[in-house]
């Protein structure tokens, strides 16, 4: 693992530190337990009003594609928009259809949330890497991703 990976996307404030548990409840795809894993997670914080968290849908489900068979997943967690329900949310899955081919989980109780908060994060989409169920890697940029996960 290289050691400027902080040098795409932001310093994250909380690299190394492990992540807890967190209350998901998962609308597509299986459910994944990150405080416990191995592997490389990449968490996609995004909201459904928000329009640059819709249009990165396509770029993500191809990283996720291409991926794959290096033991990444990729998930998307649904956060601060409270008054969405899961039925709206499995209709936001719906609606996406092809487009949405990752893991799509919401927050229930902001635990989520504070890891997005905690990386240093302040907008929508935001982009968690976890690795070996520790915060690696936190930015915006899919570009800054992509040279994350060629350097682990």
């Amino acid at each position: 693992m290289s050691d400027d990976l902080v040098t795409p996307g932001y310093a994250t404030p909380i690299a190394g530190q492990a992540v807890g548990p967190l209350s998901l409840h998962w609308i597509k795809g299986p459910p994944v337990s990150l405080e416990n894993s191995t592997g490389t997670f990449v968490l996609d914080f995004f909201g459904t009003m928000c329009s640059d968290c819709v249009a990165s849908i396509p770029d993500l489900s191809d990283l996720a594609e291409r991926r794959k068979d290096k033991d990444v997943t990729v998930v998307g967690v649904h956060i601060l928009e409270r008054r969405k329900t899961i039925e709206d949310l499995e209709a936001f899955v719906a609606k996406q259809g092809d487009k949405l081919r990752y893991s799509l989980a919401k927050d229930l109780d902001r635990s989520a949330e504070n890891i997005w908060k905690a990386s240093g994060l302040e907008a929508m989409p935001g982009l968690v890497v976890i690795r070996d169920s520790k915060v690696l890697w936190s930015g915006y940029e899919i570009a800054d991703l992509e040279k994350v996960l060629d350097a682990i």
